[in-house]
């Protein structure tokens, strides 16, 4: 592709781009809200809200960069065992 229709500088230097490390992205939403949505099953609303697909859309620095899609539950702070999301306090007190 000639480099006048890149989007992105990364592209003209490599060939290959690896994002790594701990990135740490979240739900623009406090966490009360994100368990209700949960709860509530709004999948959708949470991934309208996700700090890296919003990242993606106005930073420079990801721009024709892409995800795949997402077509599963969120797993954060999901206890497997009870199959139910755990609440902040009682993850903190697992942890200790």
């Amino acid at each position: 592709m000639p480099t006048c229709l890149r989007v992105n500088r990364l592209f003209d230097c490599f060939d290959f781009v690896f994002w790594s490390g701990d990135l740490n992205f979240r739900v623009n939403a406090s966490r009360s809200i994100v368990d209700g949505l949960l709860k509530a099953r709004c999948y959708d609303v949470l991934l309208n809200n996700d700090q890296l697909s919003l990242l993606m859309k106005v930073d420079p620095n990801f721009a024709g960069i892409q995800e795949g899609p997402i077509n599963f539950r969120p797993t954060y702070k999901y206890d497997l065992a009870s199959g139910k999301y755990v609440l902040t306090t009682i993850y903190n007190m697992r942890k200790i």
